[in-house]
């Protein structure tokens, strides 16, 4: 049961965050790459010894897409990103 939960929050139709949409104006990040950021932060979550580090979250690439006013705030993202990066960091100290 327990495994079948830790699976179910891991859907992709699941995993939701609060993120805002990039401001008039501004070309934000492509919800699929802001989707395989999220997947990997739920991987790190899983499976912290074996899962993505903060290297590999830091260094995943994230593209703008091709309009103005679509996609995710950039800086949002990047605060979220940051914030992971620096955690994990500590924690492997």
């Amino acid at each position: 049961m327990a495994k079948q939960l830790e699976d179910a929050w891991r859907d992709s139709d699941l995993l939701a965050l609060p993120l805002p949409p990039a401001p008039p104006g501004e070309r934000g990040y492509r919800p699929g790459d802001v989707e395989r950021l999220v997947t990997l932060l739920a991987d790190a979550v899983v499976d912290p010894g074996d899962g993505p580090g903060a290297d590999d979250i830091a260094g995943l690439k994230l593209s703008r897409t091709f309009f103005i006013g679509q996609g995710y705030h950039a800086g949002a993202v990047e605060a979220l990103r940051l914030a992971w990066v620096n955690e994990l960091r500590r924690r492997q100290l």
